[in-house]
């Protein structure tokens, strides 16, 4: 039984991980192309559920960062790489 439980929870964590990363990847995207960041675009175009975002505040506080930052300055990349370094971290740390 008990192996059964670490199976679930491996796909679980799987699947969380593979959520972030779609995120990550979109906002990311949304940089390189010098595009409009919002919570609805994120939505649209990772896939991912706004509520999704609602039960994990960090990445929806970065979003909202993100939608008042200037794109243009070399300092918003420079915040942006530390906030997702952070956010990465904080999510090994709650699975650790």
């Amino acid at each position: 039984m008990v192996t059964r439980e670490i199976h679930c929870q491996k796909i679980a964590e799987d699947r969380r991980n593979k959520t972030i990363d779609k995120v990550i990847k979109t906002i990311i995207r949304l940089i390189e192309e010098n595009k409009t960041i919002s919570l609805q675009i994120i939505v649209s175009l990772s896939g991912v559920s706004e509520s999704w975002f609602y039960k994990n505040r960090d990445f929806l506080t970065l979003i909202k960062y993100l939608e008042n930052a200037s794109i243009d300055t070399i300092d918003y990349l420079k915040i942006l790489e530390t906030k997702l370094e952070n956010v990465e971290k904080l999510i090994k740390r709650t699975h650790d």
